[in-house]
């Protein structure tokens, strides 16, 4: 989390929302879904969303430097 966030990158949700978010994944199905290897096949996996997203945002960043020379 604190990663993602020292790149520059925004957290599907605030840590402040972890223990929620643990207890009860489905209730935040939307933000969780862009995470999900299968999104709509049931249960939802939200103990590795924040390591997912940092390595899209850092490809991103790569792809950035590469094709923009950012």
């Amino acid at each position: 989390y604190d990663e993602l966030l020292d790149e520059g990158g925004l957290p599907a949700y605030p840590i402040d929302l972890l223990e929620e978010v643990s207890a009860d994944p489905e209730q935040y199905r939307n933000q969780l879904r862009p995470w999900q290897e299968y999104p709509d096949t049931g249960k939802l996996y939200w103990n590795d969303v924040f390591q997912k997203q940092l390595k899209r945002w850092r490809d991103f960043r790569a792809w950035q430097i590469d094709n923009r020379g950012l």
